[in-house]
């Protein structure tokens, strides 16, 4: 019974690149395709009963086009200033772990 605010984010689909995967999540959950790509990082953010890596990505240079949300899927795409989203990480507005890290790695992305 509570919203969630998060990054993009899906899973591989067989076969396919996590860049490639970075790619469709960004366009499907939000209608955004990105000129600039960069790997932040990967994390494992349950070590204790899950393999699961998950790869975060930095999409610059955005470019509004159509949402392809799957069956069923239902999200509110909005923006939000850094500085803003790491505040609301702060004081528990946002708690998606992924999220987090990923707002943590923003701020100094590597190559600059």
């Amino acid at each position: 019974g509570r919203v969630f605010v998060e990054i993009p984010a899906g899973k591989l689909e067989p076969g396919e690149d996590h860049l490639e995967t970075a790619k469709r999540e960004l366009l499907e959950e939000t209608g955004y395709v990105a000129a600039d790509w960069r790997r932040l990082g990967l994390i494992h953010n349950a070590i204790g009963y899950s393999d699961e890596g998950i790869e975060i990505w930095l999409a610059r240079g955005l470019e509004r086009r159509e949402q392809r949300l799957a069956e069923g899927e239902f999200l509110e795409v909005f923006a939000l200033p850094l500085a803003e989203a790491q505040a609301m990480a702060r004081d528990g507005r946002l708690s998606d772990v992924k999220t987090i890290v990923g707002l943590l790695w923003a701020q100094t992305p590597p190559g600059g």
